[in-house]
């Protein structure tokens, strides 16, 4: 990050920043990822070290509530690939099962029927979708630290703005702060979905083991099937 911010007051070519933008796209998925073994408690060992340096890392760098972000993740680990259950596979635009394919209707249905190529371009707006939920819970008051957490989500943005505003222009700040977010969200997209699309998905009622055979790769062609010829008519 030290080096986007150098090149951003150092470097006059606005080419050159919105190659930076992309850079530090990927320089926020690799401290997101960094927030997600500070969640998993795996930096620290003691909670309130892992929750002040999640604060850090997830609401001030990254500009998402940690709360939301920790208790959507425990909700994964706690029900993986299970539907309804997991809050990772409960999508709008994206079924993982046949009859949930059958079951959407209207412009859902469209989207459904071709999610094998729509599903990496969605990925860019994640970073704007995460925001908007973290806002949603922090207004729900969901958090145990809500004043906190707003407060440095709203630093994190006053800083981003600030920053990007004392070396370009309004309209230049926009394009660079779309290249950043779309770059973050394909890069952040990208990297949990192979462990998750091709397992195997699992009924409230389904017999539970932990053998290996739970991951199939035949779930993922299954999806993508459904997405161009099961979907016909």
């Amino acid at each position: 990050m030290a080096v986007g911010l150098i090149i951003l007051f150092k470097v006059n070519n606005f080419w050159l920043q919105l190659l930076n933008a992309v850079y530090l796209g990927f320089v926020s998925t690799q401290i997101g990822l960094l927030g997600h073994d500070i969640g998993h408690q795996q930096v620290f060992r003691t909670g309130w070290k892992s929750t002040v340096a999640g604060f850090l890392v997830g609401n001030l760098l990254v500009g998402w509530s940690w709360n939301w972000w920790v208790e959507k993740h425990n909700g994964h680990h706690g029900y993986p690939n299970q539907l309804v259950l997991d809050p990772d596979i409960v999508r709008p635009l994206t079924v993982f099962t046949e009859e949930a394919a059958h079951s959407v209707r209207g412009f859902g249905r469209f989207m459904v029927k071709y999610q094998a190529y729509f599903e990496f371009p969605t990925y860019a707006f994640a970073p704007l979708t995460f925001l908007i939920l973290s806002i949603h819970s922090l207004f729900l008051k969901k958090a145990k630290h809500p004043l906190i957490e707003a407060l440095l989500l709203a630093a994190h943005y006053l800083l981003y703005a600030g920053l990007l505003l004392l070396r370009l222009n309004i309209w230049q700040a926009i394009l660079f702060m779309i290249i950043h977010g779309v770059f973050f969200g394909l890069y952040l997209g990208r990297s949990s979905p192979p462990t998750i699309k091709g397992c195997s998905f699992w009924t409230k009622t389904a017999r539970w083991t932990f053998s290996a055979d739970r991951c199939l790769r035949p779930a993922l062609s299954r999806v993508r099937s459904w997405s161009t010829s099961g979907m016909a008519g």
